[in-house]
């Protein structure tokens, strides 16, 4: 009689175990692990704000690479072609996103052995909009 007793209770204990094992399983089901290890849960607005946040990093990259206040000549030509080719690629949404260069004279070629001081300016929405290019004298 006794060791029915034991495994009665042994058998309760495990069955509470893996009732608490299940329930902690389908509570945590809808979470992620964070960069810091914890959990938590990420609403639609947070990962429709995260992908806006990585939308717009990865359009301002092709422009923002050629920022600085010594650029040579050749790497201007090669944003001039960026520019060029993000006017037929970069659609968001039903927008377009168009960039413009500012200083130059034209957007045609630079000279290869000058250099430029290169900056971005930026619309409402964070994405870059102008494009400053200032020959170095």
């Amino acid at each position: 009689m006794k060791k029915s007793k034991k495994t009665l209770i042994i058998s309760i204990i495990v069955g509470v175990i893996i009732a608490i094992a299940v329930v902690m399983f389908i509570l945590g089901g809808n979470s992620i692990v964070g960069i810091n290890g914890n959990n938590s849960k990420i609403s639609a607005e947070e990962q429709e704000r995260q992908e806006k946040i990585q939308s717009h990093e990865s359009f301002n990259k092709n422009f923002t690479q050629y920022e600085g206040d010594s650029v040579s000549g050749k790497d201007v030509n090669e944003l001039i072609k960026t520019v060029r080719s993000s006017r037929l690629a970069f659609t968001f949404g039903k927008t377009k996103q168009i960039v413009s260069i500012k200083g130059l004279k034209s957007n045609d070629n630079v000279d290869d052995n000058k250099t430029f001081r290169v900056w971005c300016s930026y619309d409402d929405d964070g994405y870059v909009k102008e494009i400053y290019v200032y020959e170095q004298y």
